[in-house]
């Protein structure tokens, strides 16, 4: 076993390989970290016909990223004026609510 220690291309090749898997392993947490998306707290859109039977009613699940609330709060400001009442939910709570409702 001594011998092969002694041998620098291959103390070298597997502290390089070593290296390597610890940088991959380093990076994929890095990114793993930085993508991670928040949980946002339900809110109402028009709130005010929610229980008009004339209004068009949806229902909205997503995450807390700067992206998509920008989108959010786009359509908030589109939709103001219009005969929509939208519920914004978290998507972990996609499978509590019913889709019927």
């Amino acid at each position: 076993m001594k011998k092969k220690w002694k041998n620098k291309l291959l103390k070298y090749g597997l502290l390089g390989i070593l290296l390597i898997a610890l940088g991959a392993a380093g990076f994929l947490g890095y990114y793993r970290l930085a993508r991670i998306q928040g949980v946002i707290s339900s809110y109402e859109i028009n709130e005010e016909l929610k229980e008009k039977s004339n209004s068009y009613k949806a229902v909205i699940y997503t995450q807390n990223r700067a992206f998509k609330n920008e989108v959010i709060n786009e359509l908030k400001n589109n939709l103001v004026d219009e005969n929509i009442y939208i519920q914004v939910e978290p998507i972990e709570e996609i499978a509590e609510n019913k889709i019927k409702d």
